[in-house]
């Protein structure tokens, strides 16, 4: 900053001023995505009774979020929302790391993917969050015996028939997989 004098001759001075912007609490935070995914394979079985506290490995990242202020750096803490499948998974409060907490059984839900929705909140001030989505697709295991329509396939066929001429259709569903191989042994 520079003044000058009405004088004759005109003198002047000059002084710095520093001015230093102190950024405001006026951001919310924000996650490093809006949507995150998963892959988790199914519990189920006879360990379904046994708690489990498995950890979710998400992509492009782990779940993580940061203060919308520059230098503010506020701790923030992670929920999970209320929803159909909330029950289903824990996170970590203070790090954002997810876990399943509750045997799956892929061949009892309706869709393979669960949507689950996240919220992280300033901890000096619940009113500034923000939101983002995990989509965690859950990965079948092999764990049901295919079953034949009947137990017992009883037919008499005559000694002549041509060659190739079909004697029995037989029909087997297992609710792990999409098709069955036959083989007869």
């Amino acid at each position: 900053m520079q003044y000058n004098d009405m004088g004759q001759p005109p003198l002047s001075s000059s002084t710095t001023v520093v001015v230093n912007v102190i950024d405001n609490d006026d951001s919310n935070p924000k996650f490093t995505a809006k949507r995150y995914y998963a892959n988790v394979f199914e519990h189920s079985g006879t360990q379904s009774k046994e708690a489990i506290m498995e950890e979710i490995i998400t992509e492009p990242s782990e779940i993580k979020a940061y203060d919308g202020d520059r230098g503010i750096d506020t701790a923030l803490q992670y929920s999970i929302l209320k929803g159909e499948f909330s029950s289903y998974f824990s996170i970590d409060s203070n790090s954002g790391q997810l876990f399943l907490v509750k045997h799956l059984d892929r061949e009892s839900l309706k869709e393979d993917t669960m949507i689950i929705h996240l919220l992280a909140r300033q901890v000096d001030n619940i009113g500034r969050e923000a939101s983002a989505e995990v989509h965690i697709t859950i990965k079948d295991v092999n764990d049901h015996l295919p079953s034949f329509e009947n137990d017992i396939y009883a037919i008499s066929i005559v000694e002549n028939l041509p060659a190739g001429f079909s004697v029995v259709q037989v029909s087997a569903s297992d609710p792990d997989i999409e098709s069955l191989i036959y083989e007869w042994i």
